[in-house]
């Protein structure tokens, strides 16, 4: 059993301390919510600071955008390679979170500044998309490596995503306020924004270095002597999965605001925008009642269920702003409730990987999923809505055919993989 324990250790699991699993959680938590402030405000804003500040033209800011995407996907995947290759320990894990939340604030910083032109503003975007990997990947993998047992995982995975759609509606309202500044005044206007963020992220790392995991899983042989960076079995499909969610989230959360307003309702695409988000705020907490009241395989199926459904007023009811609106929140709601059956996939497969053969590779696969999720953003962004669909439904046409093709096509592949996932053998191939 020494063995065993000394195995898993190497391998980056963490011991037993003095803190309550809830404390560990809740510290987790906030460390969780401050890093999605300052992804959200980089990700809602930095597009409009490109173009009406520092007057970069709109064909070279989707080019740049494209271009910082790829190069953070790329980043997150090296990150988690290299932490898994070096079989990082907890401490020095714990320690790179808290130096890349320094250097994350510094960058965020410098790629808000007023002071270039694309030049300048590609150099503040690598510098932001390195340094803020560095910060994600230790960060996501404590989603695995922290939790007791299974229950406490899934508890983990809930409060993520909750508090990651929380910052969203939160910085989205900031962001309003920000934007109504003239352009030349922005620059002071976010910089204590920014650097409240900067603080947060700061402090809410630093009260982490000491966050123990309860006993680790029990392994059932050796870790090996050299550390691989092979995925583990069953990723292949939650990649899959991740990348197909998060197309049809970022197309339908961008395709929102240009909805034509309807009668009585002028500013119609913010308020689907709103009710959107306040649905995927709800969506984690639906998953962990449904799982506990009829089980993970019916809990997937009724959250696609619920997304696809809601989809179909967004699409065939145009002039309708009551079907609209609970549309946009029946959608967001089952979204929400999808996103965080897919994190529990991601973690189970890590969880039951360090199980089977005491080797943790946490930051490998999570790397892989933020690699993946960034890819599916880069093409949500600069193809299909962008030059198809937002010129079809800003002009009334409609996209109905398309929309299907997205929400339903999409929704049920997730269904499919994640059941996949669920009944595939330990023999499976990843």
């Amino acid at each position: 059993m020494a063995s065993v324990t000394t195995a898993i250790d190497r391998c980056g699991a963490m011991p037993r301390n003095r803190w309550s699993p809830a404390r560990v959680r809740h510290r987790f938590g906030a460390a969780h919510f401050a890093k999605s402030m300052v992804w959200s405000f980089s990700d809602l804003l930095l597009a409009w600071f490109l173009h009406a500040v520092l007057h970069i033209p709109v064909e070279r800011v989707a080019l740049l955008l494209f271009v910082l995407l790829l190069v953070g996907a790329v980043c997150n995947a090296a990150a988690g390679a290299l932490i898994t290759w070096s079989r990082m320990s907890r401490r020095a894990l714990v320690r790179l979170h808290f130096l890349a939340s320094i250097a994350t604030t510094i960058a965020l910083l410098a790629q808000f500044a007023d002071n270039g032109g694309v030049g300048t503003a590609l150099a503040a975007g690598i510098l932001f998309r390195i340094a803020y990997a560095l910060y994600d990947v230790p960060q996501t993998a404590m989603t695995s490596l922290l939790p007791r047992d299974s229950g406490d995982a899934h508890r983990y995975v809930a409060l993520r995503t909750t508090l990651g759609a929380v910052a969203r509606l939160i910085v989205t309202a900031a962001n309003l306020a920000i934007a109504q500044l003239p352009a030349a005044l922005f620059t002071t206007g976010a910089l204590p924004l920014l650097l409240g963020f900067g603080v947060l992220v700061v402090a809410t790392a630093w009260i982490l270095r000491d966050a123990d995991a309860g006993a680790p899983p029990a392994a059932s042989c050796e870790a090996p002597a050299r550390a691989s960076l092979r995925p583990p079995q069953g990723t292949l499909p939650i990649l899959t999965a991740f990348f197909l969610s998060t197309l049809g989230f970022a197309t339908l959360s961008r395709l929102l605001l240009f909805y034509p307003p309807a009668p009585g309702l002028t500013a119609l695409g913010a308020w689907l925008l709103l009710l959107f988000s306040v649905g995927t705020v709800l969506g984690p907490s639906l998953a962990l009642h449904w799982i506990r009241r009829c089980g993970w395989n019916r809990a997937c199926i009724a959250s696609a269920a619920l997304g696809m459904a809601c989809a179909l007023p967004l699409l065939t009811l145009p002039g309708l702003p009551g079907p609209l609106l609970g549309g946009a929140f029946g959608y967001g709601l089952g979204l929400g409730a999808a996103g965080a059956l897919l994190w529990q996939a991601a973690t189970d497969v890590v969880r039951v990987h360090a199980e089977r053969c005491g080797e943790r590779a946490d930051a490998l696969v999570f790397g892989l999923v933020i690699f993946t999720i960034h890819i599916a953003i880069a093409i949500a962004l600069g193809a299909l809505p962008l030059a198809v669909l937002v010129p079809a439904l800003s002009s009334g046409a409609g996209i109905v055919w398309p929309g299907l093709a997205i929400t339903w096509g999409s929704g049920a592949a997730v269904v499919a993989l994640l059941l996949y996932r669920r009944a595939a053998p330990a023999s499976a191939p990843a």
